[in-house]
């Protein structure tokens, strides 16, 4: 509708624009944008549509747009040195939810186990 920080029929500013999909990608996808400092104004598409008022009045059309944003995600990766430790991080918390898992499982299966029956 064209209304953004700066009050009604401002258009948003491109830092609110990166923000707002920032937050979006870790909300949807669980991977934090935040450190990747230049992103890419890829597609603006300006088209106009049909808004109905509650009260079932005559429709209004307003010019909407649409913005799409691709992160340089090279600005944000870690530098040879920072990646060995985000490496052997990433690894110990995949090592931790596996042996997570692991106990949650034989945790499982022992509650499952039918007592053994010995003969008399």
């Amino acid at each position: 509708d064209g209304s953004g920080p700066g009050g009604a029929g401002a258009p948003p500013d491109e830092a609110a624009l990166v923000r707002c999909a920032t937050r979006h990608v870790r909300q949807m996808v669980g991977l934090d944008l935040s450190p990747c400092a230049k992103w890419l104004r890829f597609l603006e598409v300006h088209y106009q549509r049909e808004h109905h008022p509650a009260g079932g009045g005559a429709p209004v059309v307003r010019p909407e747009v649409t913005v799409v944003f691709v992160p340089d995600v090279a600005s944000c990766l870690p530098g040879p040195e920072a990646w060995a430790a985000t490496w052997a991080e990433i690894q110990a918390r995949k090592a931790a939810a596996k042996a997570k898992a692991d106990a949650a499982r034989a945790a499982k299966a022992k509650a499952e186990e039918k007592p053994e029956v010995k003969p008399e």
